[in-house]
């Protein structure tokens, strides 16, 4: 499973973050940005903290499974 966490963190809250996780999860915590496109391509999950979650952007997630809302689409 692949995990999209987008926003603003420092090192050691990115730290506290993947320590909530299992470790067998793929979780990527980017800055929003280009990096963050890149990843979303290809993730199940998104969990935005510091972006707008619209149309435009869940139609580039194509393996999206569990939006913003806690909803299944």
């Amino acid at each position: 499973m692949k995990i999209l966490i987008v926003g603003y963190f420092s090192e050691i809250s990115v730290t506290n973050i993947l320590r909530s996780f299992p470790q067998d999860w793929n979780v990527v915590i980017v800055p929003p940005g280009k990096e963050m496109l890149h990843h979303i391509e290809d993730c199940q999950v998104i969990i935005p903290e510091h972006i707008k979650v619209d149309h435009s952007l869940l139609s580039k997630a194509k393996k999206i499974k569990i939006g913003t809302d806690g909803c299944w689409i």
